[in-house]
This record gives structure tokens, sequence and C-alpha cells, in this order.
């Protein structure tokens, strides 16, 4: 017997011609639900700023025009910060190694 994937479950995103959104503002355990057993995929989807966090038979993760999507297949794993983005990263790092550069040679 297969066990369902369990996923966060909370706001909802309709991929009509308009897009609407209902946003996730705050999530707790009891948003921990059972997906339909074909959804192979915890998905949290964010959009300036808006979460949405469900369950999901595809998933491609990435940036697409302006939304983000984060896909996962472990029971609950939809629930974590949001990663930074590498160009995000390199510039925090470069930045920080330019403030070292820069007490050495004072």
């Amino acid at each position: 017997m297969t066990v369902a994937l369990k996923c966060y479950r909370c706001g909802k995103y309709t991929p009509d011609g308009a897009g609407s959104v209902i946003p996730c503002y705050a999530y707790n355990q009891t948003d921990l639900k059972e997906c339909h057993k074909r959804d192979r995929y915890c998905l949290k989807y964010l959009n300036e700023g808006i979460v949405v966090r469900d369950c999901a038979y595809e998933c491609k993760a990435g940036v697409h025009e302006l939304s983000e999507f984060f896909c996962c297949q472990e029971d609950g794993c939809n629930t974590a910060s949001i990663p930074l983005r590498q160009e995000w990263t390199v510039s925090i790092v470069a930045v920080f190694c330019l403030v070292l550069w820069m007490r050495y040679l004072t």
C-alpha cells in the first residue's frame, strides 16, 4: 500500500488567466495535510513576498517570470525559509571580502 505524501497546504494559487492567489500569511502543524495519492511533490510558490504552500503532481523548480517555485519530495519539506538566490549569495560574499580587505589596508 502506497502512503500519500504530506505537505503544508496553506494559501491557494489558481493558474487561470488572471493567476489569482490567496496568500499564506501563517501556517502551523495543522496545515500539514495528506496529498492526493497522485501528487508527488510538495510545492512552495513565492511571488513578490506572497507565499503559497501546496501539493503538486508536477513541479518545475526555478524562476518563471516574477514567480519562484520550490519543489521537494519529503513529508513536510515545503516549510523552510526561502533559500538565497545565487546572485545574492555571491554579492554578499563579495561585500564581505571587500570589507575585510579594507580593514586590512587600514
